[in-house]
Formats: C-alpha cells, structure tokens, sequence
C-alpha cells in the first residue's frame, strides 16, 4: 500500500469512528424501555461476536492463537476499553448527550 492510500485510509477510518462514537448518545436515548446496565450488556453480548469474525478473517480463522498471542497487555487494555464503554453508558443516565460527548472531545490525547 502507497503512503497516499495507507494516510487517506487512516484519515478515513479516524472519520467513522468519530462519526459512531459521536451517534452511540442518540442511539442510547432511543432505548426508552431499557437501563443502562441492560444497554450495556447487550452492547457487549453483541460486540463480542463482531469482534471474534474480525480477527477470523484478519487471521485465516486463528482466534484462539491470535487471543494467546495478544499477552496480558492486550487482556489489560480490552478491560479498560471495556470500562470507558461502561462508563459512557452509565454517563449518558446521568447528563445529557452534549455533556458526555463534550468531555470525550476534550480530554487530552496521548502522543
């Protein structure tokens, strides 16, 4: 891959995931029935299959091998992504959208 494609290709993945970041306040707003822990766990009982097909096809169907091969970084790092998921949702009951999605954009970044 060329340097253009591989900088286009980032830029335009940074671009969707802002764009579905930004949209997961709505879509937790629209589930007027259910609380935030029942979110939650829904969100995860189907983020876990996706997650599992993604490194499939990424890794010719070696998930298990892939999981051995991460180490205890990538263990410690999916339960902290797991707890910034968590804890947005729980953020969304407690403020409105525009607070939570305003104190995601203005935290620091790393680099």
């Amino acid at each position: 891959m060329s340097d253009d494609a591989g900088l286009f290709k980032g830029r335009l993945l940074v671009f969707m995931a802002g764009l579905f970041w930004s949209t997961g306040g709505l879509l937790v707003r629209l589930a007027e029935t259910a609380d935030s822990w029942q979110i939650v766990f829904y969100r995860s009982l189907f983020v876990i299959p996706f997650l599992v097909m993604v490194l499939a096809l990424r890794n010719r169907g070696k998930v298990i091998e892939t999981f051995r091969q991460a180490g205890g970084r990538a263990v410690l790092g999916g339960f902290f992504l797991g707890g910034a998921f968590t804890c947005f949702v729980l953020a969304l009951e407690k403020t409105s959208v525009a607070n939570v999605l305003f104190v995601l954009s203005a935290r620091p970044c790393a680099g």
